[in-house]
């Protein structure tokens, strides 16, 4: 990830708790996250700017991605399917993966637009989220 942000030059901002331990499966949770940087480092122009800060919200961490890039509202699976894949875009499949993930697991993704012309992405993960039938480490 830091090689692809060094190539463009995207400055990458991160901010928030250190001390936050989720109960997971950590590959996916992992992937997940490595899936939606990439999204974002990839769709932004050089020299952009990406901001990722993770903080603890009513039970849930909260982890949001603010940047210059215009997320597109998530799509359903059904909806994907019925588009030609050359016109899915790499950001309809790896939103829409996250979204089912996550409201599996009692979380939920949110895009939003601030006045700073910035867009976000703000995923909530439950802090004592588990899955039945799945076995979790901290993550």
């Amino acid at each position: 990830m830091r090689n692809d942000a060094l190539s463009k030059g995207i400055k990458l901002g991160l901010s928030g708790c250190e001390d936050m331990v989720l109960l997971s499966q950590p590959n996916r949770l992992r992937s997940l996250l490595l899936g939606l940087l990439a999204v974002g480092i990839d769709g932004l122009p050089t020299g952009a700017e990406l901001h990722v800060e993770l903080r603890r919200v009513d039970g849930y961490a909260v982890l949001e991605l603010r940047s210059a890039l215009a997320y597109n509202a998530i799509l359903q699976a059904e909806d994907l399917l019925g588009h030609d894949p050359v016109n899915l875009r790499p950001q309809d499949l790896v939103l829409e993966f996250a979204q089912r993930w996550l409201k599996e697991r009692g979380g939920r993704m949110e895009i939003h637009s601030s006045a700073s012309a910035q867009t976000g992405l703000r995923i909530y993960y439950p802090l004592a989220a588990v899955c039945a039938g799945e076995s979790a480490t901290p993550a």
